[in-house]
């Protein structure tokens, strides 16, 4: 199936961009191929995967290997957002809304420590995410950039 063919090319990919050092932040979707499942590139083991703690569509896991996506939950809903259309600017929701939440907190990260591995970026994302207890298994929690940046 060549659907299948690309899905893996394109994790293959993001595996060798993260073993060469370089983090990968991707969003979980939002319809996933199947009832809040993850989808393609966040079902990757290795690369951090978001979620919108605030919208009911935002994918979430296990994955079907059993790995719990996404790690990292941020806002996603009714986020401004820009557009070519009504004056630049409209609301948006979703995991897409999410993940730059994520992926702005890790480079203010690396801008900090720009030796950092990702896998050491991974477990300091996991060590300072705000847990949400009924949620424990499903995720790490809610980022939180002043704890990932070690300012409180």
């Amino acid at each position: 199936d060549s659907k299948l063919t690309e899905k893996q090319k394109i994790l293959d990919v993001i595996d060798e961009l993260w073993d060469l050092g370089i983090v990968v932040v991707a969003a979980a979707g939002n319809y996933g191929p199947g009832p809040f499942s993850v989808t393609v590139p966040g079902i990757s083991r290795k690369i951090i995967t978001v979620g919108s703690y605030d919208d009911f569509r935002s994918g979430r896991g296990p994955t079907g290997c059993c790995i719990v996506k996404p790690e990292v939950l941020a806002p996603g809903s009714e986020i401004l957002s820009l557009s070519n259309r009504n004056n630049g600017f409209v609301r948006k929701s979703g995991t897409s809304m999410a993940t730059p939440i994520v992926a702005g907190a890790v480079a203010l990260l690396l801008e900090r420590y720009p030796k950092m591995k990702p896998e050491e970026v991974k477990l300091r994302l996991y060590n300072t995410c705000k847990r949400i207890p009924s949620q424990k298994d499903r995720n790490w929690g809610i980022v939180d950039v002043d704890k990932l940046l070690g300012i409180i």
